[in-house]
């Protein structure tokens, strides 16, 4: 009889102990997640160098490697802005020394890279009649003189390695019509194509293209805005498959 009674307590003992350690073992682990439930996820902040008093901003970023990333940007007001480089070497950003053609304007909007020693930045130069920043691998130069005539403010690099510059938009006043203007950089040339005509005035500015990404040379969608007034915008898809 006493043995049942012990045998008894045992198992309750054991009993005891398993539930312990099952809490202990689930205790530090989340719930199964319920229904509508999420998990938050969170980025790092890292520290940049400073780059004076005035207000600054980025723009645009290329990754040529996990230790070689470059971002663009500016620093100054709207009326008088200076560039702004820096770059990424797998521990630090840096700034780098980059021109400032104009006396006044000098924004960058966009960055891409062909290569380590072969990388476009493009933005605002103002009446300087510089087109674009280049890196050779050592130093930031000032291009101009490039096969297009005015200025792309945006970038981007089409596999496998094609690279199109766009933004810019060609006008006429009789009818009022605009359309906007690709640039696609073959060698040392830039071949030009254009987008539809899409009319403007006082109430209603130019049409603006802001993306542009495909597959390949022959697959590149566009897209960007139209206004029939400032107050009522409208979209624009453009598609290239290489001719039209």
């Amino acid at each position: 009889m006493k043995n049942t009674k012990w045998l008894g307590i045992l198992v309750r003992i054991s009993a005891l102990v398993l539930s312990l350690f099952a809490l202990s073992v689930f205790a530090g682990k989340p719930a199964d997640a319920e229904p509508g439930a999420s998990c938050e996820l969170t980025w790092s902040a890292i520290p940049s160098p400073n780059v004076g008093n005035s207000p600054s901003y980025l723009t645009d970023l290329a990754v040529v490697s996990a230790n070689d990333i470059w971002v663009v940007g500016g620093s100054g007001t709207y009326s008088s802005n200076t560039s702004l480089i820096m770059h990424w070497d797998g521990t630090s950003w840096s700034t780098v020394p980059s021109p400032n053609p104009d006396a006044n304007h000098n924004s960058l909007y966009s960055i891409s890279a062909l290569a380590a020693n072969d990388i476009w930045a493009f933005g605002d130069f103002g009446s300087s009649g510089v087109q674009a920043l280049h890196w050779d691998g050592n130093t930031w130069n000032a291009v101009s003189g490039l096969s297009f005539p005015a200025f792309a403010r945006y970038s981007a690099i089409v596999p496998p390695n094609e690279l199109w510059a766009y933004g810019d938009v060609e006008c006429q006043t009789s009818p009022t019509l605009c359309h906007p203007v690709f640039w696609r950089k073959q060698g040392d040339t830039w071949q030009k194509t254009v987008g539809p005509d899409y009319g403007y005035g006082f109430h209603s500015p130019p049409p603006e293209m802001r993306g542009l990404s495909g597959t390949g040379p022959n697959d590149i969608w566009a897209v960007g805005t139209k206004y029939e007034t400032l107050a009522f915008p409208s979209r624009i898809i453009l598609y290239w498959d290489g001719t039209t």
